[in-house]
């Protein structure tokens, strides 16, 4: 629940920034949630094939997550 409603505040804030941004004039609907152990699965990084392109999802030392390509 928080965190939706923290979505929901940060798509105010863009559509305050850019208010003609078609994509943000869609209906506010709610945003499927993963959880990052459920997305890891015990590793530390993972591979996403997005357009035929592929990424590395790390989690860092930190504990922050880093995209690359």
């Amino acid at each position: 629940m928080q965190l939706t409603v923290a979505i929901h505040a940060m798509m105010e804030e863009e559509e305050k920034m850019y208010p003609s941004n078609s994509a943000l004039q869609l209906e506010r609907k709610q945003f499927e949630v993963i959880k990052s152990p459920d997305l890891f699965k015990g590793n530390r990084e993972i591979y996403i094939n997005h357009e035929d392109e592929i990424y590395k999802l790390s989690i860092t030392k930190t504990g922050r997550l880093l995209l690359t390509k």
